[in-house]
């Protein structure tokens, strides 16, 4: 889904993808040749990765939570995801999230994409107060498990 999304992004707005992940690229099928789109597989330095993305793009067919949502969201860096129901339940929870249905289509998604890179700076900054005041922080995760020891 990323390719033909990165395409239809293009002809919306010409906009950088960066696609992290695996070294094993073959789901992607045929990468076209762009300067705008570069795949770098695993990265050491992907906090950093995330700290600097405008969007976090998640075309995924299924997801526990998703740390990753997590972490964009708490650097403020809005999310396009799959309509899928833990992200829907963690975009209601949290919002930032705008999810996509798989079977929109890659200009839909473009879409989503695009009205996520319009979104200023002040609401960046509330996306991440919502994380960082949420039950999703480390710290309320590990209150929550110690309780459950003592």
């Amino acid at each position: 889904m990323l390719v033909p999304i990165f395409t239809a992004l293009q002809e919306f707005r010409p906009a950088a993808m960066e696609i992290v992940g695996s070294e094993d690229v073959s789901d992607l099928g045929a990468l076209p040749q762009h300067p705008l789109l570069s795949v770098s597989g695993p990265r050491p330095d992907i906090e950093i990765v995330i700290a600097n993305a405008d969007v976090l793009v998640l075309p995924s067919l299924r997801e526990g939570l998703p740390g990753v949502v997590l972490e964009a969201l708490a650097c403020g860096v809005p999310v396009v995801a799959s309509d899928i129901p833990t992200l829907r339940e963690l975009s209601g929870r949290l919002g930032g999230i705008a999810v996509v249905d798989l079977a929109a289509g890659p200009d839909r998604w473009a879409r989503a994409i695009c009205d996520a890179l319009a979104i200023d700076v002040s609401e960046r900054q509330r996306i991440r107060q919502r994380v960082l005041a949420s039950e999703y922080t480390l710290t309320r995760n590990l209150e929550h498990w110690a309780s459950r020891w003592h």
